[in-house]
Protein backbone atom coordinates (compact mmCIF):
# COMPACT_ATOMS: atom_id res chain seq x y z
CA UNK A 1 0.00 0.00 0.00
CA UNK A 2 1.53 3.21 -0.72
CA UNK A 3 1.22 6.48 1.28
CA UNK A 4 1.15 10.28 1.09
CA UNK A 5 4.72 11.96 1.49
CA UNK A 6 2.95 14.05 3.22
CA UNK A 7 1.58 11.50 5.61
CA UNK A 8 4.93 10.18 6.01
CA UNK A 9 6.45 13.29 6.82
CA UNK A 10 3.72 14.24 9.36
CA UNK A 11 4.06 10.79 11.27
CA UNK A 12 7.83 11.25 11.32
CA UNK A 13 7.47 15.16 13.07
CA UNK A 14 4.72 13.31 15.78
CA UNK A 15 7.09 10.73 16.09
CA UNK A 16 10.44 12.60 16.75
CA UNK A 17 8.00 15.74 19.31
CA UNK A 18 6.63 12.56 21.49
CA UNK A 19 10.43 11.09 21.31
CA UNK A 20 11.49 14.27 22.42
CA UNK A 21 8.48 14.66 25.01
CA UNK A 22 9.58 11.83 26.92
CA UNK A 23 12.95 12.72 26.78
CA UNK A 24 12.33 16.05 28.31
CA UNK A 25 10.19 14.18 31.07
CA UNK A 26 12.62 11.87 31.87
CA UNK A 27 15.18 14.59 32.10
CA UNK A 28 13.11 16.62 34.61
CA UNK A 29 12.52 13.52 36.75
CA UNK A 30 16.36 12.93 36.75
CA UNK A 31 16.84 16.32 37.37
CA UNK A 32 14.80 17.04 40.11
CA UNK A 33 13.61 14.13 41.95
CA UNK A 34 17.21 11.74 42.31
CA UNK A 35 17.44 9.89 44.90
CA UNK A 36 20.44 10.34 46.71
CA UNK A 37 20.70 14.06 45.55
CA UNK A 38 21.42 16.00 48.17
CA UNK A 39 19.04 18.72 48.99
CA UNK A 40 19.30 22.23 50.48
CA UNK A 41 16.43 24.20 51.82
CA UNK A 42 13.00 22.98 51.55
CA UNK A 43 12.35 19.57 50.68
CA UNK A 44 8.78 20.39 49.36
CA UNK A 45 10.02 24.12 47.89
CA UNK A 46 7.67 24.86 44.62
CA UNK A 47 11.06 25.55 42.96
CA UNK A 48 13.33 23.54 42.24
CA UNK A 49 17.19 25.02 41.82
CA UNK A 50 19.28 22.07 40.30
CA UNK A 51 22.77 22.93 40.45
CA UNK A 52 25.75 21.29 38.55
CA UNK A 53 28.64 21.34 40.74
CA UNK A 54 32.20 20.26 41.01
CA UNK A 55 34.85 21.19 44.21
CA UNK A 56 37.30 22.51 42.34
CA UNK A 57 35.79 24.63 40.71
CA UNK A 58 36.00 28.44 42.03
CA UNK A 59 33.11 29.93 40.75
CA UNK A 60 30.80 26.99 42.22
CA UNK A 61 32.68 28.00 45.59
CA UNK A 62 31.54 31.68 45.26
CA UNK A 63 28.27 30.84 44.14
CA UNK A 64 27.71 28.87 47.97
CA UNK A 65 27.06 31.86 49.41
CA UNK A 66 24.49 33.55 47.14
CA UNK A 67 22.95 30.01 47.03
CA UNK A 68 22.36 30.15 50.77
CA UNK A 69 21.22 33.61 51.24
CA UNK A 70 18.79 32.60 48.17
CA UNK A 71 17.21 30.23 50.12
CA UNK A 72 17.05 31.86 53.64
CA UNK A 73 14.98 34.55 51.58
CA UNK A 74 12.72 32.24 49.71
CA UNK A 75 11.25 29.40 51.57
CA UNK A 76 9.77 27.83 48.56
CA UNK A 77 13.03 26.98 47.20
CA UNK A 78 14.84 23.56 47.19
CA UNK A 79 18.51 23.39 45.48
CA UNK A 80 19.43 20.14 44.44
CA UNK A 81 23.21 19.62 43.92
CA UNK A 82 23.99 17.43 41.04
CA UNK A 83 27.43 16.26 41.84
CA UNK A 84 29.09 16.91 38.36
CA UNK A 85 33.23 16.44 38.61
CA UNK A 86 34.46 17.47 35.35
CA UNK A 87 38.03 18.78 36.75
CA UNK A 88 40.02 15.28 36.63
CA UNK A 89 40.42 12.78 39.58
CA UNK A 90 40.41 14.76 42.62
CA UNK A 91 37.12 16.35 41.93
CA UNK A 92 35.61 12.97 41.45
CA UNK A 93 37.00 11.65 44.95
CA UNK A 94 34.97 14.93 46.29
CA UNK A 95 31.95 14.06 44.31
CA UNK A 96 31.96 11.08 46.03
CA UNK A 97 32.68 11.90 48.60
CA UNK A 98 29.81 13.85 48.97
CA UNK A 99 27.31 11.46 47.79
CA UNK A 100 28.51 8.54 50.43
CA UNK A 101 28.06 11.74 53.00
CA UNK A 102 24.36 12.28 52.40
CA UNK A 103 23.70 8.32 52.72
CA UNK A 104 25.03 8.92 56.87
CA UNK A 105 23.10 12.25 56.51
CA UNK A 106 25.70 14.74 56.67
CA UNK A 107 26.28 16.12 53.52
CA UNK A 108 25.76 20.12 54.59
CA UNK A 109 28.79 18.82 57.23
CA UNK A 110 30.77 17.87 54.44
CA UNK A 111 30.09 20.21 51.53
CA UNK A 112 30.24 23.22 53.96
CA UNK A 113 34.50 21.24 55.02
CA UNK A 114 35.04 20.86 51.59
CA UNK A 115 33.98 24.02 50.79
CA UNK A 116 35.93 26.40 53.56
CA UNK A 117 39.21 24.11 52.76
CA UNK A 118 41.71 27.23 51.59
CA UNK A 119 43.95 25.03 49.91
CA UNK A 120 44.47 22.61 47.30
CA UNK A 121 42.00 19.22 47.76
CA UNK A 122 43.92 15.97 47.79
CA UNK A 123 42.15 12.32 48.19
CA UNK A 124 44.35 12.63 51.56
CA UNK A 125 42.72 15.93 52.82
CA UNK A 126 39.14 15.10 51.54
CA UNK A 127 39.27 11.87 53.65
CA UNK A 128 41.11 14.05 56.77
CA UNK A 129 37.70 16.58 56.34
CA UNK A 130 35.46 13.68 56.46
CA UNK A 131 37.01 12.06 59.38
CA UNK A 132 36.93 15.77 60.98
CA UNK A 133 33.00 15.96 60.86
CA UNK A 134 32.26 12.61 62.20
CA UNK A 135 31.70 10.43 59.39
CA UNK A 136 31.84 6.79 59.70
CA UNK A 137 34.76 5.93 57.28
CA UNK A 138 34.19 2.17 56.79
CA UNK A 139 30.62 2.96 55.41
CA UNK A 140 31.91 5.90 53.71
CA UNK A 141 34.63 3.83 51.80
CA UNK A 142 32.05 1.57 50.68
CA UNK A 143 29.54 4.29 49.72
CA UNK A 144 32.08 6.41 47.66
CA UNK A 145 32.61 3.22 45.22
CA UNK A 146 29.72 1.96 45.46
CA UNK A 147 27.35 0.48 41.70
CA UNK A 148 25.06 3.05 43.04
CA UNK A 149 27.06 5.91 43.06
CA UNK A 150 28.93 5.54 40.15
CA UNK A 151 25.65 5.13 38.72
CA UNK A 152 24.35 8.51 39.56
CA UNK A 153 27.38 10.52 38.86
CA UNK A 154 26.79 8.98 35.56
CA UNK A 155 23.86 9.82 35.35
CA UNK A 156 24.71 13.28 36.11
CA UNK A 157 26.85 13.39 33.11
CA UNK A 158 24.55 12.01 30.94
CA UNK A 159 21.57 14.72 31.81
CA UNK A 160 24.34 17.35 31.79
CA UNK A 161 25.32 16.68 27.65
CA UNK A 162 21.59 15.80 27.19
CA UNK A 163 20.95 19.55 28.26
CA UNK A 164 24.06 21.15 26.58
CA UNK A 165 25.45 21.61 29.89
CA UNK A 166 29.15 21.34 29.84
CA UNK A 167 30.66 23.69 32.55
CA UNK A 168 30.23 24.08 35.95
CA UNK A 169 28.60 25.74 37.64
CA UNK A 170 25.00 25.41 35.45
CA UNK A 171 21.63 25.77 36.80
CA UNK A 172 18.32 24.02 35.35
CA UNK A 173 15.19 26.04 37.06
CA UNK A 174 11.61 25.51 36.83
CA UNK A 175 8.82 25.06 39.11
CA UNK A 176 9.35 21.62 41.15
CA UNK A 177 6.34 19.85 39.45
CA UNK A 178 7.37 20.48 35.89
CA UNK A 179 7.03 17.50 33.46
CA UNK A 180 8.82 19.06 30.23
CA UNK A 181 12.33 20.32 30.19
CA UNK A 182 12.64 23.85 27.77
CA UNK A 183 15.60 25.88 27.27
CA UNK A 184 14.29 28.73 29.11
CA UNK A 185 15.15 26.43 32.04
CA UNK A 186 18.92 25.55 31.76
CA UNK A 187 21.47 28.87 32.88
CA UNK A 188 25.40 28.30 31.93
CA UNK A 189 27.50 29.66 34.36
CA UNK A 190 27.23 31.54 38.04
CA UNK A 191 24.05 34.10 38.32
CA UNK A 192 24.14 37.27 40.55
CA UNK A 193 21.57 37.04 43.65
CA UNK A 194 19.37 39.70 41.33
CA UNK A 195 19.06 36.95 38.89
CA UNK A 196 18.74 34.34 40.75
CA UNK A 197 15.78 36.03 42.67
CA UNK A 198 14.26 37.50 39.28
CA UNK A 199 14.15 33.68 37.45
CA UNK A 200 12.78 32.32 40.85
CA UNK A 201 10.02 34.71 41.14
CA UNK A 202 8.89 33.96 37.48
CA UNK A 203 8.42 30.18 38.27
CA UNK A 204 7.24 30.99 41.83
CA UNK A 205 4.16 32.91 39.75
CA UNK A 206 3.84 31.13 37.45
Amino acid sequence: MSRSPWLVIAFSIFLLFSLSSMASAQSTRGLFQQNNDPIIGNPQGKVTIAEFFDYQCSYCVAMASVLHKTVDNNPVVRIVVKQYPIKGRISEIAARAALAANKQGQFNRLNQALMAHSHQLSEAMIMQLARNVGLNMQRLQRDMYSSATTRQLQMNRTLAKSIGIAVTPSFVIGKTSMQHLTQENVFIGSLSQYELQKIIRQFEQA
